[in-house]
């Protein structure tokens, strides 16, 4: 599905940006999330369109949790954008995060034992909203943590130990979530159903918005802060601008290490991989091409690459915060919150402007 931009949805004469977006204004369209806000420019025009017009979501489970900023868990369909709000950032973000079970039966809500965990070294996340949910390290090992939403509590299983460790609430309890960490080592943002796995999400810029051989895409992106202390390797997966499955363009965060990483490969192999220090969970991305060339910028400095794409290169699908190509297994838990997108290329000078956005 390709954008449009014949719509007979309001428009809007634009005068300014009202997001804090301080990057050129002759976009192709702007997704500010925070503001629940999302339009195509044409013309000096803003088309407001929904947000589904310009991001597809592929959940399988039946539906997503959202918090509003009441806190109060909501439901929203099947393969649409969990548009929530973001407790540790007070904003709102579309949220993206790995597959996960909970394993306490919230019905009654009261103190009891988890369902069996699986016999694995992986770490369990504990935690409660309106009041706190812990296990005794009389039968799990505590890496730390009290076991609010805040402050989770994050245990491995003991050798020839339980797997049906007793979980206490506190009074005021409303939702819990016991969760087995894979791929990543941050508690859920919103709990799920009580046994029920909350299914892995991908998500994409709908396929032909941004095909041509120039372009460009401003992303703010905010990652999980709720975490356990450990020395895995872990990464976020940023962005992955795919013009077949042998040539694209791909960025992570290694969280152990802050690293941000962007990679190019072309025709199937790897021909680099610009490496920079990044410690920030909060993180303003921009990358441009053009015919081949490629620069980015990251909170407010800008690069050129002496190695470029083929000339031809041009965005057949863009993959947000999703697994990315024989290199990130699996989604990032983080969340997107604004987006902009052109139908150009962008300047050095420009990129940095744009990614000293949002602040």
């Amino acid at each position: 599905m390709a954008l449009s931009f014949t719509s007979n949805k309001r428009a809007t004469q634009v005068i300014s940006d009202s997001s804090g977006y301080r990057g050129p204004n002759d976009y192709l369209f702007n997704l500010d999330i925070p503001n629940d806000e999302y339009f195509v420019l044409d013309s000096g025009q803003r088309i407001h369109e929904e947000l589904d017009y310009f991001l597809s979501v592929s959940r399988s489970s039946t539906n997503g949790k959202i918090f509003d900023d009441q806190l109060n868990i909501l439901d929203v369909p099947p393969n649409t954008a969990r548009r929530t709000y973001l407790p540790a950032y007070d904003t709102y973000g579309v949220l993206i995060e790995e597959a996960r079970y909970n394993f306490f039966n919230q019905t009654p809500m009261e103190s009891k034992p988890v369902s069996i965990l699986p016999q694995t070294t992986n770490i369990f996340a504990c935690f409660a909203m309106g009041g706190t949910a812990k296990v005794s390290a009389t039968e799990v090992d505590i890496i730390g943590g009290a076991g609010s939403y805040d402050n989770p509590m994050f245990f491995t299983l003991k050798s020839a130990g339980t797997r049906t460790p007793f979980v206490t609430l506190s009074a005021g309890v409303t939702a819990v979530q016991v969760e087995q960490l894979v791929g990543k080592r941050t508690a859920s943002v919103v709990p799920s159903r009580s046994a029920a796995t909350k299914a892995a999400e991908s998500m994409r810029i709908l396929d032909g918005a941004l095909q041509k051989e120039q372009g460009c895409i401003v992303l703010h992106i905010l990652e999980s802060k709720r975490k356990a202390t450990h020395t895995a390797s872990e990464y976020t997966p940023y962005f992955q601008i795919k013009h077949d499955e042998d040539n694209y363009i791909a960025a992570n965060r290694r969280m152990d290490r802050s690293v941000f990483t962007l990679q190019l490969f072309k025709s199937g192999a790897e021909v680099l991989a610009t490496q920079l220090a990044v410690a920030s969970s909060k993180n303003k991305i921009a990358v441009s091409w053009e015919k081949g060339a490629i620069r980015f910028a990251v909170n407010g400095v800008s690069y050129s690459l002496d190695e470029r794409m083929d000339a031809t290169f041009s965005p057949q699908n863009i993959g947000l915060l999703s697994t990315i190509s024989t290199w990130v297994r699996d989604p990032g838990n983080a969340a997107l919150t604004n987006l902009v997108a052109y139908d150009r290329a962008l300047t050095l000078e420009e990129l940095a402007k744009a990614t000293t956005s949002w602040d």
